[in-house]
């Protein structure tokens, strides 16, 4: 049985000229993890299909496929519109893993009764409905690890739910893009090996509306670059809304 954590929080901005803005979110939770968590979301106004120089990387690609063409840190996009993007697992014990490289879609919202997700009774009093952002990925390819035999975990791209400012949006902790209705099959992998180039991987980040209008609800998608390697760590994000 799920539960939510509903809690006001501060928003610092990521924003790379705002430093100041700040808004409230609401988190939930399965009933395994209900510890309060934030939110974080960057605080840009946003432009359709408009790029920012907001801190390009600087670092190396790896091993990126032929016109892989990585799209700026800081762009506004589209609903329907692909954003090209790297993510990479951080070194560990000296070993440094592939880069890999993704094409990510924006798709529509669905939104799901209260009940289609279950909740404890008490935290599942202030949710009106879920809501489902939905997205496609691809898989283009990957570069090379410092030790091609050893065990490659797929690095999913980091997509949040955000509002119109890109502020991050109600989230809930735990579970997955299978409580969107996401068939098992469509699903990323958790190992690399099992990745298919041309495959039209699905996937959703799970939010909700409250019925006291406590939090943000969500309007659109965010994708975070952490790749250092790159120069990809310390970016803004990449929002389609």
């Amino acid at each position: 049985m799920a539960g939510i954590a509903v809690t006001a929080l501060a928003l610092a901005s990521c924003s790379s000229d705002d430093d100041d803005s700040s808004d409230s979110s609401s988190s939930s939770s399965d009933s395994s993890d209900s510890s309060d968590s934030s939110a974080a979301g960057d605080d840009t106004s946003s432009d359709d299909s408009s790029s920012e120089d907001s801190g390009s990387g600087d670092g190396d690609l790896v091993g990126a496929p032929d016109g892989f063409d990585l799209t700026d840190p800081g762009s506004h996009l589209k609903n329907g519109e692909s954003a090209y993007v790297v993510t990479q697992q951080a070194e560990y014990e000296g070993e440094t893993f592939a880069q890999q490289y993704w094409k990510i879609t924006a798709r529509d919202s669905t939104e799901k009764a209260s009940g289609e997700i279950p909740l404890d009774d008490e935290d599942a009093a202030d949710v009106d409905h879920f809501i489902c952002m939905n997205y496609d990925v691809e898989f283009p390819g990957q570069g090379e690890a410092s030790d091609p035999e050893s065990y490659q975990l797929v690095t999913e791209p980091d997509m949040g739910a955000v509002d119109d400012d890109g502020n991050g949006a109600n989230y809930i902790l735990m579970g997955g893009s299978e409580d969107c209705d996401i068939p098992e099959a469509d699903l990323l992998p958790s190992d690399a090996g099992e990745l298919e180039t041309g495959k039209v991987y699905r996937g959703a980040v799970r939010s909700w509306e409250s019925k006291s209008d406590d939090g943000i609800t969500p309007t659109g998608l965010s994708f975070t670059y952490d790749v250092e390697s790159a120069g990809l760590d310390d970016v803004d994000d990449i929002l389609w809304n």
